[in-house]
This record gives C-alpha cells, structure tokens and sequence, in this order.
C-alpha cells in the first residue's frame, strides 16, 4: 500500500497489518474467539458485530474509493494534506491499538484450583482479569463498552446460599429435609438469582484445563516406566502401549485433567468512541491528537 505521506517504514507496516485486520472482517462477520483477532479479553455483542463491521466497510470504502471527491473532503476533516488511505491507515492502527488495550485490560488473574499442602505444591490457572463487551452506542463508528469480573463457580455458590442455604443443605434450617426434587428446583432458582445479583453473561464464560498435582505425578511414574521398556525403534506412544507396566491406556481417567470454568460478570461501564470526524460524541477528552482518533471513557 503506498500513502502520500512519508513515515517510518515500521509504522506503515503496522498500519497495514492493522487495516488488512478490519479489511477481513468485510468477508465474515463471524468474531468467533477462534477467529477474534483481539484474543478472548473482548467480546462483541450482535450489535457490537455489527458497528465492526461497518467500520470496517468504511475503512474498505475509503481504500477502494480513494480518488472520489466526497471522500477526499471526508479525509480533509483532519488535515488538509490527509488522503483517504493514509486516514484508513491511521483509523486502523488506532482502533486496533485500543482493541488491543480493552482486551488485555488489567491483565490475568490467578486463580488457586489446587491449595499447598506439605505434599503437594499450589496449583493456579490464569484468566483475564476483566472480558469486556462491545455494544453499539449509535454514535459514529462508537462502542459501548461492558467491563465484567471473573467468579469461580465457589463465588456464585456462594452468593447462591445467600438465597436459600436450605436448597444446599438439603434440609431446611429445622432440620425437616426436602426431596431431591424440591432441593434441586429451588437450588436451580438460587443459583440463577445469584448470576442475576452478579450481572454474569453467559457469553463470556470460560474454561481452563489444569492437571492436579497428584496426576501430574503419576504421569512421570508412568512416562518413566513406558521408557524403561521401549527400544529405539518403538515409536508406540504412552497412550497406546499395551506393556502391562503402561496402564495409561486402560486407566485414562487417573490421568485426565480436570476443567474450571469461570463466569463474568459486570464490574462498571463506558465507551469507545471516535473523536475528530466531524459529530458529536458527547463525551469531553484532554488528548494531544487533534486528528480522527478512539478513545477509551470510563
């Protein structure tokens, strides 16, 4: 891509992988996580999708149009020596860096699955700190933007008994107990009334695989007896080895790793907004960028 303005090769090569980012999203609007290019940290809500996608067919608009006039005064809103492509270069980089910023927003957190003992060590697992959800805010290329916490499946537990210990215990507090029936229902509704008070999304659960200390250590028990009998022209891995000192195969579940899931839910709120085309915001900004930029409000 040439620009009729000279910069820094390296800039203009992050320019272009940052407008080559939104130029793919014009052929799917499918942001799954495994095809986010801004990683798991932010989330776009169908409307948020769809305010993506029309910026990015207003970034492709203004590298495939370059040379009509309508354009070029579109451009001439920031500087009077801005081309369209050189403001699609500009537009793509920021936004792709405040992207970037939101979704790595505070973070990991560690989160303990596996408490010390004398015989055995801690075991942690890592997940964002915050996920934040992009929404449409019906301003000009704007978002609005969703901050929301992690909680263990302990923590919404919790917050679930606060609602009817009876429904957990199985037993009101009299001592008369419930049926299994009664239990699981109102347990069901204290647990969707705890999600309620947290503001969890369902959509922005997730899930870590984590291997327990004592599976960890009969995996390298067997790992090392699986070595002890094979020769060099073995190429039989662990899992399928049939030697009756390898019980890997035949015991998959003394070795399984186990599966933590942790729900998001809403911490506080505000916007992404772009500032220097020409509309109004409604948001007040200190910034030394008097060009077309984004900008994170809190």
């Amino acid at each position: 891509m040439n620009t009729a303005t000279k910069m820094p090769q390296d800039q203009r090569v992050k320019q272009e992988e940052a407008l080559r980012r939104f130029l793919n999203l014009c052929r799917s609007t499918n942001l799954s996580y495994s095809i986010n290019p801004w990683g798991e940290g932010v989330v776009f809500e169908e409307s948020g999708r769809a305010r993506l996608t029309n910026i990015a067919g207003f970034l492709k608009g203004l590298t495939v149009m370059a040379d009509m006039g309508p354009l070029d005064a579109l451009a001439a809103t920031a500087s009077k020596k801005t081309s369209p492509m050189d403001l699609a270069l500009k537009l793509s980089l920021d936004l792709d860096g405040q992207l970037q910023r939101l979704s790595t927003y505070g973070g990991q957190r560690e989160i303990v699955v596996e408490e010390a003992t004398e015989t055995r060590e801690q075991t942690v697992i890592k997940v964002p700190a915050y996920k934040v959800l992009l929404c449409d805010d019906s301003t000009f290329g704007g978002f609005s933007v969703l901050w929301h916490r992690p909680f263990t499946i302990e923590q919404v537990q919790a917050k679930a008994r606060e609602h009817d210990e009876a429904s957990y215990q199985g037993r009101e507090s009299d001592g008369t107990p419930l049926s299994d029936e009664d239990s699981r229902r109102r347990w069901d509704s204290a647990l969707a009334q705890a999600r309620n008070d947290l503001g969890i999304r369902k959509e922005l659960e997730t899930f870590r695989s984590w291997t327990p200390h004592g599976v960890r250590k009969e995996r390298v028990k067997a790992e090392a007896l699986h070595e002890e009998h094979k020769t060099d022209d073995d190429s039989l891995a662990i899992y399928g080895c049939d030697h009756e000192d390898c019980q890997w195969s035949r015991d998959r579940l003394k070795f399984s790793s186990r599966q933590e899931y942790i729900e998001y839910g809403f911490a506080f709120n505000g916007g992404l907004l772009l500032h220097g085309m020409g509309h109004n915001t409604f948001a007040v900004e200190i910034s030394g960028d008097s060009g077309p930029h984004w900008s994170i409000h809190t």
